[in-house]
């Protein structure tokens, strides 16, 4: 079956339904970005924070989660390969047929809490998580990934784009479009 996203940059990517886009939308992670991609509690660990998709992608010592949601379409290209090797079948593409501007305000909530866990997280020593290497040769070989730079870079994100992006996000919600220059854009509060 083939499927559509649309970004809230404007980019719209087809792609091919597979068995690996099984997750629930009941048990998604509470700490996934509001967005179409989403992994469930079922994930325990496919180490696909270890790869290129850490751009998007945080272990917490539960769940991996999408931390920030993948906009071009080589990084939604990138993390649609990723998830295929998902062992678990975890994670799920659906997110826009689910959320609502509500619930992306209630999610919004949390904000003071996942920062709290990224700064505890990035005070702990400096620890390599074991690396894994993928077959497509667009994807680099990582060896190995510092936890403190994800943590600075969720940080990051959550301090100084988040908003701006839920906003957006909100406004395609409502409208099943992209918000242009003179549109505005939906309070998160």
């Amino acid at each position: 079956m083939k499927g559509t996203l649309i970004t809230t940059v404007g980019e719209v990517v087809a792609f091919e339904e597979c068995d690996h886009f099984r997750g629930e939308w009941a048990k998604r992670y509470v700490k996934n970005l509001p967005g179409p991609f989403y992994s469930t509690s079922d994930n325990l660990m496919s180490l696909l924070s270890s790869t290129r998709a850490s751009n998007f992608i945080l272990f917490d010592q539960k769940c991996e989660f999408f931390w920030r949601q993948p906009l071009s379409k080589l990084d939604i290209s990138d993390c649609l390969l990723a998830m295929t090797y998902d062992e678990a079948s975890s994670y799920q593409i659906d997110g826009n047929q689910h959320w609502t501007v509500e619930a992306v305000k209630d999610w919004w909530q949390f904000k003071s809490q996942f920062i709290e866990w990224a700064k505890l997280e990035q005070a702990k020593p400096s620890k390599k998580e074991p690396g894994w290497s993928v077959v497509d040769k667009r994807w680099k070989t990582v060896s190995c990934q510092d936890n403190r730079q994800s943590m600075t870079k969720y940080l990051d994100f959550m301090n100084n784009g988040a908003e701006l992006y839920l906003r957006k996000y909100m406004f395609l919600l409502l409208n099943n479009k992209v918000a242009g220059i003179n549109d505005t854009l939906p309070e998160l509060s």
